[in-house]
């Protein structure tokens, strides 16, 4: 088991950007690996929001100016 978990893992790696054809293969494989051996699995839909990381990076800098900008202020409890 463990040699075909190492073959599974050797398949699998390497760079898979979102919606490209390399996910969808690793994602097929994956489902026809666990098919073959009859363990079960559930696919787990979920919505992908486009720059999400980079909004949230954004808001936390333009937050912790703003908390900087307040006690340079010597705002301190509005911060």
């Amino acid at each position: 088991m463990a040699d075909e978990l190492m073959d599974l893992v050797r398949d699998l790696a390497g760079p898979r950007p979102n919606g490209s054809a390399a996910e969808r293969a690793a994602f097929d494989h994956l489902c026809q690996w666990l098919d073959a051996r009859g363990i079960a699995y559930r696919v787990h839909e979920f919505r992908r929001y486009p720059f999400f990381m980079e909004m949230l990076g954004a808001w936390l800098i333009f937050s912790r100016l703003i908390l900087v900008g307040l006690v340079m202020a010597h705002q301190g409890w509005a911060a």
